[in-house]
């Protein structure tokens, strides 16, 4: 009987370690046609150095997306260094809301560095104003 506790116990630990919240692997769909939800994920020595990745590639995706074409100087690195904290972001003279809903962050162990995963609503259209909605499931694993 002590044994089966002990794996018991042992392979709920296991799966607590490994549990990631539910949005991560199954994106949320939206109730509303004006944005679609985006998951990234980045790694960094510290959280804004993360963040900050994880917010180029929502953009980058999001241009994609769209149908803009990124230019050679629209590279990862340039939208990083332009990145500021507004939910707006100015992409050749289009305005696309982004609205960071939920994040959740990892430590790589030993390597002292984090994954930082962000679950982002993004509006289908740029130059629009999109019905962003009430999102509560962050923690739900």
């Amino acid at each position: 009987m002590k044994k089966i506790i002990s794996s018991l116990i042992l392979v709920l630990l296991i799966q607590s370690i490994y549990a990631l919240p539910a949005w991560i692997n199954r994106v949320p769909s939206s109730n509303s046609q004006t944005f679609y939800y985006r998951v990234t994920q980045a790694e960094g020595k510290d959280y804004n150095e993360a963040y900050t990745k994880a917010f180029a590639m929502a953009v980058l995706e999001s241009q994609w997306k769209l149908g803009v074409r990124v230019h050679k100087n629209d590279n990862f690195d340039e939208i990083q260094n332009n990145i500021s904290n507004s939910i707006n972001v100015e992409i050749k003279n289009m305005n696309l809301p982004i609205n960071k809903v939920c994040e959740y962050e990892k430590n790589m162990g030993s390597s002292n560095r984090i994954r930082l995963y962000v679950l982002w609503q993004v509006a289908r259209y740029g130059n629009e104003e999109p019905n962003f909605e009430e999102f509560t499931n962050c923690d739900r694993w």
